[in-house]
């Protein structure tokens, strides 16, 4: 998912749970800061705070011989490994309503809440379980697939020859994550077909999987506000699927900028008072030194938590991610990130 899901979405959601402007920002904020929390971040961090911040974005193009960037930022913040499966590659792929992602999910609803960053981080990490599914945060032979069809809601098959070539030929190179689909499982507006390296095909109807996870999200938002999972409306469910059917643009930061127009002129009926602003801003974020303290902190803390977890059982699952990306034989890339947007 992108900061159109991450932040609009979420803000949204957190304010129809009962969150005040204030909280359901800072929500919002942290669930998105976890993409754009890259290296670049961490002079300005110190500089404020005092000490570095813990890495948790990562970059589209990152150096894929960096094993840090793989077992502490893609597994534990993108790609929550599920530990299903009948091989170790297949134990690292990402998979919503795995025993982990569950694990994700009741350490959210035992948040205080008031702790506004603790619950934004997690619910990015618990969000990405939909769209990174069938997916590993680590370079091996199950991300080597094949994108076969790309469509709209209309049916539209919006995938050239040219971009299924460009797809299959980058996971041959580096088979991490998923760049074999390219961005389409980020996408909310379309349904493709994927066919996994042991030949098994996912029809995959994002619009459907991402309101299938906001609806999860609303009810760990709800427990955390009032002490209840409430379910959304048929109205609030249709306004998010109309939502994210009808924004056909590839680029995230503007789609989120329609969402966020779209909050301005009240259509998801929370009525913004006049003195409540909405918007993501990185340079702002960075010399906010209240926010950043409490999001390392916050980070830091799940990241203590999840990473004992993703190790853990060496007999039964993995002995380390580290180990096993130590001995695979990489290319190094390193592309330089994008520009960062801001609204």
């Amino acid at each position: 998912m992108e900061i159109d899901f991450h932040f609009g979405t979420v803000y949204i959601l957190a304010r129809w749970a009962g969150f005040q402007h204030d909280g359901a920002l800072t929500i919002a904020t942290s669930s998105q800061f976890v993409d754009d929390n890259t290296p670049t971040c961490m002079s300005k961090v110190k500089k404020l705070i005092g000490r570095n911040g813990r890495v948790s974005g990562h970059y589209v193009w990152h150096n894929l011989q960096d094993k840090v960037s793989n077992d502490a930022v893609w597994l534990p913040f993108h790609f929550l490994p599920s530990f299903e499966g009948e091989t170790l590659e297949q134990e690292m792929i990402c998979q919503k309503h795995s025993k982990l992602a569950r694990e994700v999910r009741s350490h959210i609803c035992k948040s205080k809440c008031s702790d506004y960053c603790k619950i934004g981080i997690l619910l990015h990490v618990y969000a990405d379980t939909w769209a990174h599914q069938h997916f590993s945060g680590l370079i091996c032979a199950e991300n080597t697939g094949k994108l076969e069809v790309v469509h709209d809601i209309d049916g539209c098959d919006i995938l050239g020859v040219a971009d299924r070539c460009i797809f299959t030929s980058a996971a041959e190179i580096m088979s991490l994550g998923h760049v074999a689909a390219g961005a389409w499982p980020d996408m909310p507006y379309v349904s493709w077909q994927y066919v996994s390296p042991s030949g098994y095909r996912y029809i995959q109807c994002n619009w459907q999987e991402f309101l299938e996870a906001a609806e999860d999200i609303f009810a760990i938002l709800t427990y955390l506000y009032s002490g209840e999972e409430k379910e959304l409306t048929v109205e609030q469910k249709g306004k998010l699927t109309e939502t994210f059917t009808t924004i056909k643009k590839t680029n995230g930061i503007s789609r989120c900028k329609k969402w966020v127009e779209l909050i301005r002129r009240d259509k998801f009926n929370i009525s913004l008072q006049s003195h409540e602003n909405i918007g993501y801003d990185i340079p702002s974020l960075l010399n906010n030194r209240d926010f950043l303290y409490n999001f390392y902190i916050a980070l830091e803390e799940y990241y203590n938590w999840i990473m004992p977890k993703i190790k853990k059982d060496k007999s039964q699952h993995v002995a380390s991610a580290t180990d096993f990306f130590q001995n695979l034989s990489l290319k190094k890339l390193c592309i330089q990130p994008g520009i960062i947007g801001v609204f």
